[in-house]
């Protein structure tokens, strides 16, 4: 590393794409792969793959040359490669509740309720920023159960502030990660379709603080496939009677 260095904290960080996003990251640095398949790799202004370093939670303990080798999304060699670096990275304890996550029960929690969490996610991040330049939040954990957005703690910061306080069984941990996040003046990105940063209660927060959040799902498979057809089929007046799809659920989606 030779320039600003760049942290990417990762919710889900031992997942199947946390880890493939930090191996892919470490096999650049060594040369290993090249850059085809990314656009902005020669973008101004960008952080360079080279300065990047990443760090997060999941309710997995396994280091990161664990989770990968689990995951079989490596080859052997390009594990071999560089499972020293991927080694160093030991997930912090995330947060559990099965009221959101009901089959996905990992050991690597953290004890408490809605502020105890916060306050250990706001000390990951403070350390963390400690080590780097600068510092990103990205969701990449299972998506989680679907949250009736019409709750009233969501929909002022003062009223999320109160149930907080209350332990309130309608904020998830998505959401205590992007409080936190923002808390932090940590800019916040979700991979995932779950309810987060976008409920106005944190869009006010994020406002005030004046901390960049973003994203609602990555659609990287047959959601994006969907939203790229739609389109095309109505701009040419075509219709359709019926649209079925399945989604495998890899990973340990299928679980959530």
């Amino acid at each position: 590393m030779g320039g600003r260095v760049f942290g990417i904290a990762v919710v889900g960080v031992g997942g199947a794409v946390g880890t493939t996003m930090a191996a892919g990251i470490e096999l650049l640095k060594k040369g290993l792969i090249g850059k085809e398949g990314l656009p902005l790799a020669e973008a101004d202004g960008l952080a360079d793959y080279s300065d990047i370093v990443f760090a997060g939670w999941d309710l997995f303990p396994d280091d990161l040359a664990k989770a990968a080798a689990n995951h079989e999304v490596l080859t052997y060699k390009q594990h071999i490669a560089i499972e020293n670096e991927l080694a160093q990275i030991k997930p912090w304890p995330a947060i559990g509740d099965e009221r959101f996550l009901s089959l996905i029960d990992g050991e690597n929690k953290i004890a408490g309720g809605h502020r105890e969490a916060i306050d250990t996610l706001r000390k990951n991040l403070a350390e963390f920023k400690g080590r780097c330049d600068s510092v990103v939040v990205i969701n990449l954990a299972s998506t989680e159960k679907l949250v009736a957005e019409g709750n009233e703690s969501f929909d002022s910061l003062e009223a999320f502030e109160k149930g907080l306080d209350e332990n309130s069984p309608a904020i998830s941990p998505a959401m205590l990660y992007a409080y936190a996040a923002i808390a932090e003046g940590v800019p916040y990105g979700n991979f995932t379709p779950s309810l987060a940063a976008d409920i106005p209660a944190l869009i006010e927060f994020a406002e005030n603080r004046n901390v960049p959040i973003a994203g609602k799902d990555g659609k990287t498979g047959q959601t994006f496939i969907k939203t790229v057809l739609a389109p095309a089929l109505k701009s040419r007046a075509l219709h359709v009677d019926g649209w079925y799809s399945t989604n495998i659920l890899g990973n340990r989606d299928g679980l959530a």
